[in-house]
């Protein structure tokens, strides 16, 4: 096997050269130990941690234990440390002129080397011997490595520089390295040693080293060894653990190429949005492949979009390449990095409204909607009012720190259609639905002439203020109309057809002094007119054609009290009157004994009347005349006069009776003697 080492090992050469070159070599190289799977071909280099075991107490020969391989050429270059059996003095260098100064070795005592081997045909020691126990104390682990830069081979114990060679070949080809504990030069198979502690064997594949995934058992021989004897040492995994054994004594013996260890690296998937690939072993330096997809949905409206990959790791990709193949040098973990992007949903019942998508996280977005009217027919609209979020201009930006759902609000307006054949009316145009539209027509619009002109009318809905206030609650389509208006005067009379000052003549809702425009045509209900400041009722309908004046009949009488005495011969009473408006009169009925009150509101008037301290209530009503009677003193004077006649003619009445009386009794007794004489 060319992975095995030269018959002519440095425990062969440093034992001949201490016995002066005068013993016949022996004939038994017993190997044992662990060789790398195929995955560690092709390396530029070979390195393993071993641990110092002293003494070894052998008999005859010499034990080292060392990592080592061939080159794609045929070379063989290895390193470990030695223990010799016999205590002395040794060359510590050689190479191709020679060897180079000696130093004294003690048994049992352990040394670092590194030896070499340029062609398969050379077969004498080259290479350099440590100093005496340079390979550490009892128990201790050391690191022995070698690689190549170009074809030159570096050799280095616990990472400190020992020296280097030219081989003529930088590469393993395919060969691997090996890691064995190694009896030189001895006659015998008895020999004890104590096991050897080998761990992390690794290869160097020219920009680090690498675990050998896969080690192998070696029980045998080196090349050219007799193989009379069996080999009685063996190779033992320690508890299972990964790349790390004992070689030595006392080991199981399992047959060549059994599998030892499988390194199994883990390739681990790690992102903010969750893991999206477990954990996962694969074959050291096998291909694995990794793949993240383009978004990741974490929740509505928020999402990531996949930005590179961050590995870590021999082997590991970091990149823009969402899908990728790794190569299982180690243990990688490979980052998702994700880029955090939010929803911004755009939306709106009308119109066309722009700016939805997928934005990245905390990214100002501009947004806006088409037009800020939407006709929904010629009398009906919608207008933008805003945005949901309170901004107002039809475009806008939004700053994303999260999902966002903005919405155009509208405002839905009618058209008020208010038209007049005679200039503009107030109020036409768009309004809010629910709000209160107040239409004005022009007034006046023209006129004719003093006495007639042209004015609004009334509304084409029949509705007649002009100022009208509606409640827009759909289209509204409505026409001031107009007509003729001639000047009317207004003619108050009381109820004698006698003229009288009003003013405010009331009709409808109007009030005018004495003259008012009036339509054609048009019955009008004068109301009222004020007299005195005191409200009279009208209600007369009048209606007009032409320029003209109009009697208008108040509710005014004469009052007339008239004050007599018995024999209606007129007395001059005081009268006290108050009339229905409140108005007070005090006044004397005069030598004629008649007081008349002109254009007394209803005729109504209230008090009394004195006349020789006689006090007589007074009440009139619509134009009556209140007729009041009194004892005057020419009463009193013929009612003594005629009592003085009465009593005088009483008293000679009554005289004359008595005569009369007289004489007739007289006579009846004359007459009544006759008969007492005819009686008796």
């Amino acid at each position: 096997m060319g992975s095995l080492m030269r018959p002519q090992s440095i425990a062969a050469v440093a034992f001949a050269a201490f016995l002066c070159l005068n013993i016949v070599f022996p004939e038994y190289w017993f190997q044992f130990g662990a060789r790398g799977g195929s995955s560690a071909t092709q390396n530029h280099g070979a390195g393993v941690s071993i641990q110092t075991i002293v003494p070894q107490v052998l008999s005859d020969g010499s034990v080292a234990f060392w990592v080592g391989e061939d080159l794609s050429n045929g070379a063989f270059l290895q390193i470990g440390y030695l223990i010799e059996n016999q205590s002395g003095d040794y060359p510590s260098a050689c190479d191709t002129t020679g060897c180079h100064g000696y130093q004294h070795l003690r048994a049992g005592d352990a040394e670092w080397f590194y030896e070499y081997f340029p062609s398969p045909s050379v077969d004498t020691f080259l290479g350099t011997i440590g100093p005496d126990g340079s390979a550490g104390v009892n128990g201790s682990i050391n690191n022995y490595t070698f690689y190549s830069n170009g074809n030159t081979w570096y050799f280095e114990f616990n990472g400190n520089a020992l020296g280097n060679v030219t081989l003529g070949s930088g590469s393993s080809g395919d060969n691997v390295p090996i890691a064995f504990g190694e009896i030189a030069n001895t006659t015998t198979s008895s020999q004890h040693v104590s096991p050897v502690e080998f761990k992390n064997l690794k290869f160097y594949d020219g920009k680090t080293f690498l675990p050998v995934s896969n080690g192998y058992s070696y029980i045998g021989y080196g090349i050219g060894s007799s193989s009379a004897l069996k080999d009685p040492y063996g190779v033992l995994e320690i508890a299972n653990k990964v790349n790390n054994f004992l070689a030595g004594s006392g080991l199981p013996q399992p047959l060549d190429n059994t599998q030892l260890w499988t390194i199994g690296y883990m390739l681990k998937i790690i992102s903010s949005y969750g893991n999206m690939l477990n954990s996962t072993e694969y074959f050291a330096y096998s291909s694995a492949n990794i793949s993240a997809p383009r978004f990741v949905y974490i929740a509505p409206g928020s999402r990531g979009e996949f930005v590179q990959w961050r590995g870590t790791g021999y082997g590991a990709y970091t990149g823009a390449a969402n899908q990728s193949t790794i190569f299982m040098g180690s243990n990688i973990t490979e980052e998702m990095v994700m880029k955090p992007q939010y929803l911004l949903s755009i939306s709106s019942a009308y119109a066309n409204a722009s700016g939805s998508g997928w934005y990245a996280a905390n990214s100002v977005v501009s947004y806006s909607i088409s037009s800020n009217v939407f006709y929904q027919n010629a009398s009906s609209r919608q207008t933008f009012t805003g945005w949901s979020n309170g901004q107002k201009n039809v475009s806008a930006e939004a700053a994303l720190v999260a999902p966002e759902n903005i919405t155009a609000e509208w405002q839905q307006q009618y058209l008020v259609d208010a038209t007049s054949d005679y200039g503009n009316v107030t109020g036409y145009g768009w309004h809010n639905k629910g709000s209160t539209v107040t239409l004005s027509p022009a007034e006046p619009v023209a006129n004719i002439s003093a006495t007639e002109k042209l004015a609004f009318y009334s509304w084409s809905s029949g509705l007649n203020p002009r100022t009208l206030a509606l409640t827009v609650d759909g289209p509204i389509s409505i026409h001031a109309q107009y007509k003729r208006q001639y000047l009317t005067y207004f003619q108050a009379v009381d109820m004698n057809n006698n003229p009288i000052n009003a003013t405010d003549f009331q009709i409808g809702n109007k009030t005018f002094s004495n003259s008012a425009f009036l339509f054609s045509n048009v019955s009008y209900d004068v109301q009222s007119a004020y007299y005195n400041g005191f409200k009279l009722p009208v209600n007369s309908n009048v209606s007009v054609d032409s320029s003209s004046h109009l009697v208008v009949h108040l509710p005014l009488y004469t009052v007339y009290v008239q004050t007599t005495d018995l024999f209606g011969i007129p007395v001059n009473a005081l009268t006290r009157l108050q009339l229905q408006n409140g108005t007070q009169i005090t006044a004397y009925t005069g030598s004629g004994g008649m007081l008349a009150l002109q254009d007394v509101p209803y005729g109504t008037a209230t008090g009394s009347a004195v006349f020789f301290g006689i006090n007589e209530s007074i009440t009139a009503s619509r134009g009556s005349i209140v007729h009041l009677i009194y004892l005057s003193y020419l009463d009193i004077g013929v009612f003594v006069a005629v009592i003085i006649l009465a009593a005088v003619l009483y008293l000679v009445v009554s005289k004359t009776l008595h005569r009369r009386s007289g004489r007739n009794a007289s006579s009846a007794a004359q007459d009544s003697q006759p008969d007492k004489k005819q009686n008796k």
